[in-house]
């Protein structure tokens, strides 16, 4: 499917991508180092793994929504460390969904807050961001696996909106991140 985000409205998805990456990395750790340089253990998983991890995530996270709508067609993808680019990784999946009434997108987050903790999600926040629109937001970290996730309600009809004069459409946008993982010997990401 095409990007249902207009060309303006990339910058906004990129700041969106960005500020929720280093939400939940900080949430969950980015799994190098505990703090004053104490090593934490980095658990060794391969690329392929951590990626389909993230399509099973991504896709329960989606199958809670319930929604149809327009998806963006973005895969998971696999981002080097700069601590140790050969064999350090984590992933991200952002993905977003539009298209569907703005009522329905609201009882999806709902959905979201209810139902995660029955897949093995912890839910870590829920309501207004901080942004100034105050957009419904979720953050929830995954229990089965090591990643995060932080979704946000980008509701046009909110005055004050800013990206609402930008794109004037409605969505859903989720963020997917995974803590560090270090790659088997011999494999790079």
């Amino acid at each position: 499917m095409t990007d249902p985000v207009s060309r303006t409205g990339r910058a906004t998805r990129r700041s969106f991508i960005l500020y929720s990456g280093i939400l939940l990395l900080c949430l969950l750790g980015c799994g190098v180092t505990k703090g004053e340089g104490e090593e934490r253990p980095v658990e060794i998983q391969s690329v392929g793994v951590s990626t389909a991890q993230a399509k099973e995530l991504s896709s329960q996270v989606l199958d809670i929504i319930g929604l149809k709508g327009e998806l963006t067609d973005v895969p998971p993808g696999a981002s080097r460390s700069e601590q140790e680019p050969e064999r350090l990784y984590r992933i991200t999946h952002p993905w977003s969904l539009s298209g569907a009434p703005e009522a329905d997108m609201e009882r999806a987050m709902q959905r979201l807050r209810e139902q995660l903790p029955r897949h093995r999600w912890k839910v870590l926040e829920y309501g207004p961001g901080k942004s100034k629109a105050g957009y419904l937001e979720l953050t929830a970290n995954s229990e089965k696996y090591k990643f995060s996730v932080n979704v946000m309600f980008k509701d046009a009809r909110k005055p004050g909106a800013v990206e609402a004069s930008l794109n004037k459409t409605s969505a859903l946008r989720v963020s997917l991140v995974s803590a560090y993982f270090r790659t088997p010997e011999g494999e790079h990401p």
